[in-house]
């Protein structure tokens, strides 16, 4: 018989951490759980929960008598002991090792507009006083994470996601990096067998495109081998 899964979260569903390690869950279709955790009530501060999670924190997961929190170490447990199924994080060691580096930073790094702009102004709709100097340098600094994001989900096989959300950001890249992170996406619009997704992709960056691996790999495919890399 399978080992229950449960997944312990606060209570109002305002926790990105929790978030990811829901979202991890539901990603690789397992079966579990879901308990919310008062936190406004100090229920976390419970003398069971707080001696079975170690840290009195959401989130925390439970897999059968083995108790997990701390929501990177959750989503890497799922990965492993689940393998079957959708792929957390790249196959690829360096990739693999590059898209956790990106996880503990966001997670260890941008405390002031994380205090200034909490998951409150997300889910409820709450308005604050503008950015300070610092959280506003936070802000410049998480931009850089658009890129990374981007081409670890064409990594991944999810090119569509990639597109996706460099639509929806696209205004805080320059052109060059525009065109360079949809040369990305093309190549993982290859990567998944898709060439008319990938020629689409590789057509809005217009000269730029033809000088690329997913163009050569297009091209390979298409039976031209003087323009085949």
């Amino acid at each position: 018989m399978t080992e229950p899964l449960i997944l312990h979260v606060d209570h109002r569903y305002l926790s990105p951490y929790a978030m990811s390690a829901y979202v991890a869950l539901v990603e690789k279709g397992l079966d579990f759980e879901l308990r919310t955790v008062d936190l406004d009530a100090g229920a976390n501060r419970a003398p069971a929960y707080a001696a079975a999670s170690l840290t009195a924190r959401v989130p925390s997961l439970a897999h059968g008598d083995f108790v997990l929190s701390e929501s990177s170490a959750i989503t890497e447990y799922i990965a492993d002991a689940f393998p079957e199924g959708t792929p957390l994080y790249p196959r690829d060691l360096r990739q693999r090792a590059r898209a956790r580096q990106i996880q503990a930073w966001l997670r260890s790094d941008l405390l002031p507009i994380r205090a200034e702009r909490s998951t409150e102004v997300v889910f409820l709709g709450r308005h604050f006083a503008p950015l300070s100097d610092a959280a506003g340098d936070s802000s410049r600094i998480a931009k850089s994470y658009l890129p990374l994001h981007a081409r670890a989900l064409a990594a991944l096989g999810r090119p569509a996601e990639a597109e996706r959300l460099v639509a929806q950001y696209d205004r805080f890249v320059s052109p060059g990096a525009h065109n360079s992170l949809v040369r990305t996406i093309a190549w993982g619009w290859v990567r998944t067998g898709n060439m008319s997704r990938a020629r689409a992709a590789l057509a809005t960056t217009g000269a730029e495109g033809d000088s690329s691996d997913a163009a050569g790999w297009l091209a390979l495919y298409e039976g031209n081998l003087k323009t085949a890399r």
